[in-house]
């Protein structure tokens, strides 16, 4: 990565300034190389350095357990105030906060998948172990701290900008499917056993799932249906004052998206049912969306048809997300926001980052007009890729929750409608009442994607 240019600067500063008033401040500003720190005539002013090298990860350097990426020297300290009253960074946090905002890595990265996702093994994050850590917000916590401490001389002091008292709460929904046993689930799981789907089960418990499948199926008269659990789902958070994001996904690939159209007489009682809780109805894109223009506005418009409420977000079926074009195609859409980017395979912060942050296309270099509502967990994280128990994974999220709490950030939930069976695992619904219960107790303020959007800037 060469230095730095005026847009990939201006994109940081944006964010930082999301956390801090920094605007006024600007004027201090100076971004050099850091070959000119030496010989700068500079006075008072707030000096980054900028690095000139490529990201290389044998040369990161942490200090108090914060990793650098783009180190300056070996300097263990991360600024310091000159003979001149300049502020100067020693190392290069601007690049840095860059590099894990904007997916840098992702994009420059040809690793994938089997679903065509940039996998949590290849990460830095799964590399130095910072995955449930939000890197950036210690940057920016770092230079606001600076930035104070340079400026008590002048009577400078930065306003926090704070978006949540003490951390929002955005919980989701992915409507995949809303039938646990019809024609299709019974298909599919035939195809589980004869091993042309995929499945993580053995043979002996493929054929179980199948059989049990088939005569529900087959019992017409007392069809139990497990994923029409909304009911449920909403009474468990209003207990709590919770209102939520539900996500729906049209259907298109056989087995793939989902087995429901939008116009489907249940599906538009739920929308108004849903409308009239005052939750949000969301599209949940289908895998073609992800790369396709025609299909993302053929889904969006089909949903607006039939939806009693205006449509903000989205978030891609199976996490699919090609950076940068899946963020052009929804803002081209017209989508104002997408909570998609976080790892399938682990709970943390994908990009580094506990806050709300505009994604940066990096085939015209600019920041798009959409925002990135990053998705911190989900319920299949947890009990399908991590097999945790229900105690593990309450603490693993509480981790995160303390973390967020740092900074005033959001966490974002993904919990599957029909998850009690999807999941097999015993009590598993009483995890998300437990969950909800321990943020409530935390004081977290719950909103809606569409309501986060009126405190971000236009």
């Amino acid at each position: 990565m060469k230095l730095l240019n005026k847009q990939k600067i201006n994109y940081v500063l944006f964010h930082l300034n999301l956390i801090a008033c920094i605007d006024e401040l600007k004027s201090y500003f100076k971004f050099i190389s850091y070959d000119e720190i030496e010989n700068n005539n500079f006075s008072g002013e707030i000096i980054f350095p900028l690095s000139e090298k490529d990201f290389d990860y044998n040369n990161i350097l942490t200090i108090s357990n914060i990793p650098v990426l783009f180190p300056l020297s070996n300097e263990k300290k991360f600024f310091k105030i000159d003979s001149n009253n300049n502020l100067v960074f020693t190392h290069d946090l601007i690049s840095s906060s860059f590099y894990l905002i904007s997916g840098l890595q992702e994009y420059n990265s040809t690793k994938k998948d089997n679903f065509g996702r940039f996998p949590y093994e290849v990460s830095l994050q799964k590399k130095l172990g910072v995955i449930n850590k939000p890197i950036v917000n210690y940057y920016f916590e770092i230079i606001i701290n600076a930035i104070n401490e340079w400026g008590i001389h002048k009577n400078i002091k930065i306003d926090k900008n704070i978006i949540f008292k003490n951390f929002g709460i955005l919980l989701t929904h992915d409507v995949d499917k809303i039938d646990t046993f019809d024609y299709f689930e019974v298909g599919y799981k035939f195809k589980q056993l004869l091993g042309i789907a995929p499945s993580q089960n053995k043979l002996v418990k493929r054929l179980k799932i199948l059989l049990y499948y088939f005569f529900n199926w087959l019992n017409i008269f007392n069809r139990k249906n497990f994923h029409w659990d909304f009911g449920q789902i909403r009474r468990t958070e209003k207990k709590y004052n919770f209102n939520s994001v539900f996500f729906f996904l049209q259907k298109d690939i056989l087995h793939a998206d989902s087995y429901y159209h939008y116009s489907d007489k249940r599906i538009k009682s739920l929308f108004h049912s849903l409308h009239n809780d005052n939750c949000e109805i969301a599209l949940h894109g289908t895998v073609n969306s992800a790369k396709s223009l025609d299909s993302m506005k053929k889904i969006l418009e089909n949903l607006k048809s039939e939806s009693p409420q205006d449509i903000f977000g989205i978030r891609q079926h199976r996490l699919i997300f090609e950076n940068t074009l899946t963020s052009q195609l929804q803002e081209k859409a017209g989508l104002r926001y997408d909570t998609t980017i976080g790892f399938a395979e682990h709970e943390g912060f994908r990009n580094s980052f506990c806050f709300p942050y505009r994604i940066f296309d990096h085939e015209n270099d600019k920041m798009l007009n959409i925002w990135e509502f990053p998705l911190i967990a989900m319920d299949t994280t947890l009990f399908k890729y991590r097999n945790l128990n229900i105690e593990d994974a309450l603490n693993k999220i509480n981790n995160l929750i303390s973390e967020i709490i740092k900074f005033n950030g959001l966490f974002t939930f993904l919990w599957h409608n029909g998850f009690q069976v999807d999941a097999d695992i015993n009590g598993i619904n009483l995890f998300y009442e437990m969950l909800l219960k321990s943020l409530k107790e935390k004081n977290g303020e719950g909103i809606l994607g569409n309501k986060l959007l009126n405190r971000l800037p236009k």
